[in-house]
């Protein structure tokens, strides 16, 4: 009964393009929230650089606590052990960020959770020192990785059921 027309016809999405523009807008939404944590990381190492190296500006999308253990490493006398508490400090904010974004990036919600639980603590002893510009740079960076995790979802919607079966069986 093939030959009549009868053959029950494949499924096909009738409209690829509009498909294929959404899930690229999601994707990229989810890449910027993933960048996000890498930027963090970064600045964050770069900023004890800076103020290990005696100069007094910092990049403010960097994480508050690692500034609080540099800050208080140039300010003691005992400076070699205590610099090197703050750059391990930085190194390990710096590998933990970057190990999230990494796995933000494949999609993972929990990276997301994680750096955005860390991150909103930090907003919280920047809240507690009063720097302003800070918080309203980390509540900007907090928008950009919601957006992030948010598009996880959507971006999974786009695999279907047969997607979610087989994440749910692995």
């Amino acid at each position: 009964m093939t030959g009549f027309g009868f053959a029950r016809q494949p499924h096909r999405d009738p409209l690829p393009t509009v498909t294929a523009a959404g899930r690229a807008t999601i994707t990229d939404a989810l890449h910027r929230g993933a960048h996000s944590l890498f930027t963090i990381g970064g600045l964050s190492l770069i900023n004890t650089i800076i103020l290990l190296s005696g100069f007094y500006w910092i990049f403010v999308g960097g994480l508050g606590a690692v500034l609080l253990a540099t800050g208080l490493a140039a300010s003691e006398e005992q400076a070699s052990s205590a610099r090197l508490v703050a750059l391990i400090v930085s190194a390990a904010a710096f590998a933990l960020f970057t190990g999230l974004g990494i796995l933000a990036r494949r999609g993972r919600k929990a990276a997301f959770l994680m750096g955005i639980a860390l991150y909103a603590l930090d907003t919280g002893l920047l809240l507690f020192f009063h720097a302003w510009i800070m918080v309203a740079v980390h509540g900007y960076i907090l928008w950009w990785r919601y957006r992030g995790f948010a598009s996880c979802s959507e971006l999974h919607a786009f695999d279907g059921p047969a997607a979610s079966a087989r994440g749910a069986s692995a």
